[in-house]
């Protein structure tokens, strides 16, 4: 075999992706996930950032943490957005958390709050040269602090041409599942307290809104300090202690607000016929009764359990900080191979001896290397058992897949063998 010769194998089972919205979910599991998520900071070309810090399975595992500067959504105040952009009719499902920053309770600021988003975009690429007030278009809902500390809000806003029209009520806890769906013009705000019922918040016409649309997480603290700041000195400012020339000194900075979120998950409308073509901002034509019969369901991860995901600090194979749960993976396991291609995320390099596990998936982006002295069996005999290869897999020890008969088999990447490698699929 030639050096760095590719092996082509039979596909005995696959299962083809499609273009479904579920295939723009995040179970915030994949460090390197936050590169499919856009800023709207970076996209709008603002000069100065109003996110303090915000990375996926870094600060907390398995969760998007976005911790905020100084800064509101309100009228033209504008702060942080990351989103995905979608058309047409969509579901979106995030599972939120707040707390201050010491991770004790509440933030000890008004109006520090975490949410979702549907926003119009704006179409600036510099805001520098090109921003204007007046032109700000979104619904939201998000929990927190709203006008008093130490209280639980919902706060849900909905926000024409930069004139926010918004309302809290109170609840318990410091978490929640939000749902926002859009059906045509209609914007349908849900949300669920752990252990309660699903409660439709509130519904919206909004035929202003194009129909592509940026859909995403949202934080926001410290309104008392905001509220001093013309629209434009708090949109161009990082706004915190280090500021200089700071035009309202005597009102302190008291940005107290982490934002995490569990997952955020897209899906596909799928109306029964008898209602196509009704209006969903209208009571009339359905109740909420029937909104909640539609859609106060279990949203579901697209990321099967038992897997052992690589989240890759160093190379190393039998790190046990390398991997989710922070325990290095058995012979029960499963193992998944994310994009590794951000800085934060190192390939995996098998570790000298034997391997074996359950199933080998490696993602686009990922690579995993087996050195000379390696061996890597993946056994496919248990059920639901499957080698994927989307990335790269280069072999210079030894690679067994066996038992593979009826089970997925399947590369779309790229593997390579080394002379004197060892790769070999048998049933």
């Amino acid at each position: 075999m030639n050096r760095y010769a590719t092996i082509l194998f039979s596909l005995l089972i696959y299962t083809s992706l499609n273009a479904q919205l579920s295939n723009l979910s995040d179970e915030f599991i994949r460090v390197c996930s936050i590169q499919d998520w856009q800023n709207v900071e970076e996209v709008e070309g603002w000069p100065q950032s109003h996110l303090e810090e915000y990375d996926i399975n870094v600060t907390n595992e398995g969760q998007l943490t976005m911790i905020p500067w100084t800064t509101a959504w309100f009228d033209d105040y504008r702060p942080n957005l990351l989103f995905k952009e979608v058309s047409g009719d969509f579901i979106f499902t995030i599972f939120v958390n707040y707390s201050n920053k010491a991770l004790d309770g509440q933030p000890s600021s008004t109006f520090s709050l975490s949410g979702a988003m549907i926003r119009t975009p704006s179409g600036m690429t510099d805001a520098t040269n090109e921003w204007t007030t007046g032109n700000q278009n979104y619904v939201f809902l998000s929990i927190g602090s709203a006008n008093v500390t130490n209280v639980t809000k919902f706060e849900v806003k909905s926000t024409i041409n930069s004139n926010s029209a918004l309302n809290y009520n109170p609840v318990s806890g410091l978490s929640a599942l939000i749902r926002l769906v859009k059906i045509d013009d209609a914007i349908i705000v849900l949300h669920q307290i752990p252990g309660e019922s699903f409660v439709v918040r509130q519904r919206y016409n909004r035929s202003d809104m194009p129909d592509t649309l940026q859909v995403g997480m949202v934080t926001y603290t410290n309104w008392p300090k905001v509220n001093t700041y013309s629209y434009a000195f708090h949109n161009f400012n990082i706004l915190n202690s280090d500021l200089q020339n700071d035009p309202t000194p005597w009102q302190p900075f008291n940005a107290d607000l982490v934002g995490t979120f569990d997952y955020a998950r897209f899906e596909d409308v799928d109306l029964p016929g008898q209602y196509v073509g009704l209006d969903f901002s209208n009571p009339g034509d359905v109740s909420d009764a029937e909104i909640l019969a539609l859609f106060s369901y279990d949203s579901e991860s697209n990321d099967l359990e038992g897997r052992k995901i690589w989240n890759g600090t160093n190379s190393d194979w039998n790190d046990a900080f390398n991997w989710s749960g922070n325990s290095i993976p058995t012979l029960q396991d499963s193992i998944l191979v994310p994009n590794c291609g951000c800085v934060e995320v190192a390939f995996p390099e098998v570790s000298l001896g034997m391997h074996t596990y359950q199933s080998l998936i490696i993602e686009e982006g990922g690579l995993v290397t087996v050195p000379i002295g390696s061996t890597l069996s993946i056994d496919l005999s248990s059920p639901n058992a499957k080698f994927e290869n989307f990335g790269s897999l280069f072999n210079w020890g030894s690679l067994f897949v066996i038992n593979t008969l009826n089970k997925t088999v399947l590369n779309e990447g790229v593997m390579e063998c080394e002379n004197g490698a060892i790769c070999r699929f048998l049933d």
